[in-house]
């Protein structure tokens, strides 16, 4: 199966600006693309369930040092279809 190469990669800066997404600004991908790299690190060197347990750890800090976080981005990912979000990046 060939791939569309026409499709805009969703989280490439062009594809982030013409969403007009305010919390995606060029500063916050390069923020957002270090920790994946460092989560995707710690997968290779310590395995998932280590990286797993960092995750849930450090999000646990942030939710108790921000406790707004959590009711926004809970409300945020009830509008969001993270099975498609996987399908697009996947596919893409």
């Amino acid at each position: 199966m060939k791939q569309n190469t026409s499709r805009q990669n969703p989280m490439s800066i062009e594809a982030i600006n013409e969403r007009n997404l305010p919390f995606l600004t060029p500063r916050n991908v390069v923020a957002i693309y270090t920790v994946v790299h460092i989560l995707l690190q710690m997968r290779r060197d310590l395995g998932v369930e280590a990286m797993l347990e960092y995750m849930e750890t450090y999000l646990a800090c942030l939710e108790r040092d921000n406790p707004k976080f959590k009711k926004t981005i809970k409300m945020v990912l009830s509008l969001m279809d993270v099975e498609k979000m996987y399908r697009d990046a996947v596919e893409s």
